[in-house]
């Protein structure tokens, strides 16, 4: 039985691994996961080394978060690979060892089309508040100085200029 449920862990797209939460010792990682980070052994290694390039315990480590019966679900974005994953934990029995296991999906571009619809829907109240100001204003100075305002505040701009 173990092994069909190896077989089917390796075989996932997401990225699986197990690491024991007392030594933070990488028990197990899938082929999807060993690819992403380019493992090809574990030998003694340290979940925090291979998996976030740290020379000690992550300081965002779910591990005091986790239980037997119930999953801890949050975002994260890995720096060390330059993707953001829903990372799913629970504590689980490995081989008689406490040990967390993770799954991993890579939401990157889901993620990226997310801040690029917020970015446009701010962009668009911005353009409708300095039409709006254009509009409402009889003296156009003070319109275009508010408009250049606003631009420059939406653009993080030092200065703005109508030329």
């Amino acid at each position: 039985m173990q092994n069909v449920l190896m077989d089917l862990l390796d075989q996932m797209l997401e990225l699986v691994y197990v690491a024991d939460v007392e030594t933070h010792e990488l028990l197990y990682i899938n082929s999807a996961g060993q690819e992403k980070f380019g493992i090809s052994t574990l030998g003694n290694a340290k979940c925090y080394k291979v998996l976030q390039g740290l020379d000690e315990p992550c300081s965002f480590c779910t591990n005091d978060k986790l239980t037997f019966d119930k999953v801890y679900s949050w975002e994260f974005t890995n720096e060390m690979v330059g993707r953001h994953f829903l990372l799913k934990d629970k504590l689980v029995d490995w081989n008689g060892r406490i040990a967390r296991m993770e799954i991993a999906t890579d939401i990157t571009e889901s993620q990226q089309e997310k801040i690029a619809l917020k970015n446009a829907l701010n962009a668009e109240i911005v353009i409708k508040d300095c039409v709006r100001k254009l509009y409402e204003t009889e003296n156009l100075g003070e319109a275009i100085n508010y408009v250049l305002r606003k631009i420059g505040l939406f653009l993080h701009a030092d200065r703005t200029y109508v030329f």
